[in-house]
């Protein structure tokens, strides 16, 4: 670093004048590098361009990948939600399916108990059907039908009535067994899809309370080796401590005059000896109220002198400010007679490299035959 400068003569820190003295080398070598036309139009700090895009590059990967994480938990819990709302919307609807299909085979109103009471109907109904049916209100002398007609009339005249009936007894059979598998198949394959939709909806949730799980017990267990080693350090700063405070207290019980039956004590001695003991312990209390003492006008001198430093200090801020102004002035200056001559070569390559043919230029040939 350069010698001191006159300037800075009256300053008395010497760390302060070398902060300026480097100010000023900082500011001689930014100069010296500014007009160096070769280091200003390519010296480029490569390194630390590169550095400073390894730094971004990582600040974006690693909002990338938060990003990331918090959409695919963003999913994890779309896809919960919607497969909770299905199953809601599933069992809605088969309830209300339930409910109708009740509604519709046992809540008519000729189902009711009441309804024999309004039925426009009951007197039609309350007579015999056709001709033969034995109506249980009728007594014996009433004879409607004699036992045998109808198996008679089965085997002879309505025979083929009886065997179609039967076929149809069979048919309807046949079609009832196959409706009840078919709605056992269908209930099957609902159960099925349910268990699987289950099993799926277990399955996510699952792994999302395993992974919470791991990672609160992770948060835990770390907490408890931060808590344990906390504990640890303060007993042995306790055990220490206490250790220390026993040592001193063995050692004041050991060396207290109050206390020790020597011949030195103050046990057992005479009237010149304790006023010997008052008068040194007068001349301690007095050296140590001119020691506050001493001390209070050294805080005082100590006050003063940092008020004085702090002056000296506004006063080289304001120079020091004073100084930057001129400086960057002095740049801007410099600056603007840069882009000058920067503007006056950009203008002096358009008009050398401009590519255009003027009519002074054919006139410089063939001059004698005109």
């Amino acid at each position: 670093m350069d010698t001191m400068h006159p300037d800075l003569a009256h300053i008395d820190d010497a760390g302060l004048v070398q902060k300026i003295m480097a100010k000023r080398q900082a500011e001689k070598d930014r100069r010296q590098r500014f007009f160096d036309v070769k280091t200003r139009a390519i010296g480029l700090d490569t390194a630390t361009l590169a550095q400073q895009l390894e730094e971004k590059k990582a600040a974006a990967e690693a909002a990338k990948s938060a990003e990331a994480e918090h959409a695919h938990s963003a999913i994890l819990c779309d896809q919960i939600a919607m497969v909770c709302e299905q199953e809601k919307q599933t069992q809605a609807r088969a309830r209300q399916k339930e409910a109708v299909e009740f509604s519709q085979k046992y809540l008519r109103k000729e189902n009711r108990r009441e309804y024999a009471l309004s039925d426009p109907d009951y007197l039609k109904k309350d007579r015999p059907a056709r001709e033969g049916d034995d109506d249980p209100r009728c007594g014996p002398a009433s004879v409607q039908k004699f036992a045998g007609e109808a198996i008679e009339a089965d085997r002879t005249v309505n025979k083929k009535i009886y065997q179609n009936m039967q076929a149809q007894w069979l048919i309807e059979q046949m079609e009832e067994k196959k409706a009840i598998k078919e709605v056992e198949k269908q209930r099957d394959a609902a159960y099925d899809s349910q268990v699987i939709m289950a099993n799926h909806i277990r399955g996510v949730m699952d792994t999302h309370i395993e992974t919470t799980k791991r990672t609160n017990k992770k948060a835990e267990s770390d907490y408890n080796l931060n808590l344990a080693v906390e504990h640890r350090e303060r007993k042995h700063t306790k055990i220490a401590q206490e250790a220390t405070h026993s040592a001193l207290h063995v050692d004041k019980i050991m060396q207290d005059p109050m206390l020790n039956e020597s011949a030195g004590g103050i046990k057992g001695m005479t009237t010149e000896q304790r006023a010997s003991v008052y008068e040194y312990n007068l001349a301690q209390m007095q050296h140590k109220r001119n020691v506050k003492k001493a001390e209070v006008e050294e805080e005082k001198r100590h006050a003063e002198s940092v008020e004085q430093a702090v002056a000296v200090m506004g006063s080289i801020e304001h120079h020091k400010t004073q100084l930057e102004k001129a400086q960057r002035k002095m740049m801007d200056q410099e600056n603007s007679v840069i882009a000058q001559a920067q503007r006056n070569m950009q203008q002096t390559l358009k008009g050398t490299y401009a590519n255009q043919v003027h009519e002074d230029y054919f006139n410089k040939f063939n001059s004698t035959a005109r």
